[in-house]
């Protein structure tokens, strides 16, 4: 059993921002799917709602109990701003700017804080108001840098925090398992590597230049996809019953990515990067002869006509 380093994520926020706070625990789980294997590191989300307990102190109230529980043993904070500054605190005018100083504080790093641009109802126009303030005050201090929200922004922010922590040996883990993959899709129709369904697969998805694949109750549309693309070239359904076991197999050797989650180790949509894409792309294109080869194996066949030797022709 090989062990692993775990780098602990606080996720902090007002409420009005629930789904950032969703899709960044999803980000650290897909860090995971990418990487754990691979660099020894896997990163655990940690959220007041999830991960405090119950505690009673005398001269404490709930954010000192938070701040004590999880946010100091945090390695990382991510700070997401809607439209609410969040709830005063008895030492600060939020918990979210509580929990950034008291990290700051315990850490002076590793704070990333991300400002989601959306329309403001009038009902909240005074408390945006506040959060621009203290965005202002962010701008004007040393060290209070931030960003507009955006999904590949947090998987940046991840990936920089993650290379601080255990250094230039993580990116070189995952360089060489990238260049693994790399050479893995050049050799796609070597049946040592890869299944029949693997490369059918493969050929589908660049002929359907297709990068998302769904799955569980989220497969419907892809299979239909699956389906059609067989009965155009007149093959048997090998794929279609296949598909989502294949799915598994690809992400397992992290050709393809688990997009979005119904709920943690339950995936509903897989992805494939740009890169393999291209390189996928590239060798289909490369191999026309293999590609037909392949297909033909599965292709239909027409039961012979037998004619009655009784007829008169």
């Amino acid at each position: 059993m090989k062990s692993v380093q775990l780098i602990k994520v606080f996720i902090a926020s007002p409420g009005d921002v629930s789904e950032q706070r969703d899709e960044v625990e999803r980000i650290i789980w897909n860090w995971n799917n990418e990487h754990t294997d691979v660099a020894n590191v896997v990163l655990m989300p940690i959220r007041w709602e999830n991960n405090s307990i119950a505690s009673y102190a005398i001269d404490k109230d709930g954010q000192a109990v938070i701040n004590e529980q999880i946010l100091k043993s945090s390695d990382i904070l991510i700070a997401i701003f809607g439209n609410r500054i969040g709830t005063r605190t008895k030492n600060n005018k939020s918990g979210t700017v509580e929990e950034i100083n008291v990290f700051y504080e315990h850490h002076s790093r590793g704070i990333g804080i991300f400002f989601v641009d959306s329309k403001t109802p009038d009902e909240l126009l005074d408390e945006r108001k506040m959060v621009l303030l203290y965005k202002e005050y962010l701008s004007k201090h040393e060290g209070g840098l931030y960003q507009t929200y955006d999904e590949r922004k947090i998987r940046h922010f991840i990936s920089k925090q993650v290379h601080e922590l255990m250094g230039s040996s993580v990116d070189n883990k995952i360089r060489e398992s990238n260049d693994e993959k790399e050479s893995s899709l050049q050799n796609i129709f070597d049946d040592l590597i890869f299944d029949q369904d693997e490369q059918l697969f493969f050929i589908f998805t660049v002929e359907k230049e297709l990068r998302n694949f769904g799955a569980r109750w989220m497969a419907k549309e892809t299979l239909k996809d699956v389906e059609e693309w067989e009965h155009q070239y007149n093959l048997q359904n090998y794929l279609s019953t296949r598909y989502e076991s294949v799915l598994i197999k690809l992400e397992q050797q992290k050709i393809l990515s688990v997009a979005e989650y119904t709920e943690p180790g339950n995936p509903r949509l897989y992805t494939i990067n740009n890169k393999n894409y291209l390189n996928l792309k590239k060798t289909i294109r490369n191999n026309p002869d293999s590609v037909q080869q392949l297909k033909s194996h599965f292709v239909i066949q027409s039961d012979p006509i037998v004619l009655d030797p009784d007829l008169p022709f």
